[in-house]
């Protein structure tokens, strides 16, 4: 009987499964090492994004109009007043990264500006998202701190405000509320992107639109201080900077979410007037206008290999094609468009199947790498698991 597609990708995960467990635990720092410091490159830019309840609103008073703020810190989190809410942006020039480049690792590093005294007390998560769905790129505008939008700036509705395009900020007849249309010029995609909707609506996961995905999140521990650096590293930073740097995506910068679902029930204990307060999770990080000799912008650490530098097969680019390879190759297998070397697509058609399967069948076992020399699987036996394999989808697809 002729075992189904799906059954011959289940048995392949499950043969492979304890291999996947521990990729991501072997070194992948071989290869060319950059470091990106934020405001270094021209087209290096960050911003921040002020929300607060639609509902007060008003064209007469110039404090509720969209705020911007391209010269301070970069804020996230809910603030809990007036049910405010901040996000940053942060977009990084990728210029020096090679088109083509396998990335292997990357990492993010930024530096903590301001826990304000209302911060809830316990520990928080953070998410970076990438920035997509953009017909054109979004502006960092000279506005001020929670200054009232200038032409130019990004603001919770607008990618670049145009008073032009978008009405005279306290016009009581035709102001940008009423006039928001997704899409639009200089307008983000859609409410609840950055728009009117409620937040949650819109909680980022692997795409915007997705559920809160805590794997990926920065956990912001108790007792952080300012000057403390915290770091995101993971395979989702990896993805994007790869789709960045070889032109699958618009490079638009991430988004910095914190958790934006603080209300009036939550009160903390302020020390420093000695009474109870609302509480916040919005946390302030250095900018690259921020940053000084003592407190560092936003670093960006990348490491990549050149195709023509490993042998196929070498997911991990340690040059070893071995287990470790096998395991991210089977915990991405079935993959159907958006791939990469780094998840096993050999011949560079951005699926994972039977033909990369194939490759690093004929090449498991080669290279000079330290993991060459650990006792895995014979390479026979390997050979032999996956040329089975391969002759059973031939079979099923007759």
């Amino acid at each position: 009987m002729i075992i189904s597609l799906i059954d011959q990708v289940a048995a392949l995960k499950f043969v492979f499964g304890f291999l996947s467990v521990t990729v991501w635990s072997i070194s992948t720092a071989l290869g060319v090492e950059i470091d990106l410091t934020l405001g270094d490159q021209e087209n290096d830019k960050d911003a921040t994004l002020y929300s607060y309840d639609i509902g007060t609103y008003d064209p007469a008073d110039w404090t509720t109009y969209p705020k911007a703020d391209g010269t301070s810190h970069i804020h996230a989190g809910d603030t809990n007043k007036n049910h405010g809410v901040q996000r940053g942006l942060i977009q990084f020039d990728l210029s020096d990264v090679p088109s083509g480049a396998i990335i292997t690792h990357a990492s993010l590093t930024m530096t903590v500006a301001d826990i304000p005294n209302r911060v809830l007390q316990r520990d928080m998560n953070f998410w970076l998202v990438a920035i997509e769905g953009l017909s054109e790129d979004w502006k960092q505008g000279p506005g001020g701190e929670q200054s009232p939008a200038v032409p130019g700036d990004t603001t919770w509705f607008h990618t670049e405000y145009n008073p032009l395009l978008h009405g005279e900020l306290g016009n009581t007849t035709d102001n940008e509320f009423r006039g928001f249309v997704a899409g639009d010029a200089g307008y983000w995609p859609a409410p609840g992107y950055f728009g009117q909707d409620d937040l949650l609506s819109t909680a980022p996961g692997a795409d915007v639109g997705g559920t809160f995905d805590d794997v990926h999140a920065l956990v912001f521990e108790q007792g952080m201080y300012i000057g403390q650096t915290v770091n995101w590293s993971n395979f989702r930073l990896i993805h994007d900077i790869q789709m960045w740097s070889n032109g699958s995506k618009n490079n638009f910068g991430w988004i910095l979410i914190g958790e934006e679902w603080i209300d009036d029930d939550n009160w903390v204990f302020r020390q420093d007037i000695q009474q109870w307060d609302y509480a916040s999770s919005k946390i302030d990080f250095f900018s690259s206008e921020s940053a000084n000799e003592y407190n560092s912008p936003p670093v960006l650490q990348v490491t990549y290999r050149l195709p023509q530098e490993l042998v196929p097969g070498d997911a991990n680019a340690d040059d070893s094609v071995d287990v470790s390879d096998l395991g991210i190759l089977a915990a991405y297998y079935g993959t159907i468009g958006g791939a990469f070397w780094s998840n096993g697509d050999f011949n560079n058609d951005h699926n994972v199947d039977v033909s990369d399967l194939g490759i690093l069948a004929s090449t498991y076992g080669t290279g000079s790498g330290s993991m060459a020399s650990q006792a895995v699987p014979e390479a026979s036996t390997l050979v032999l698991l996956v040329s089975g394999l391969m002759m059973s989808l031939w079979r099923r697809r007759r």
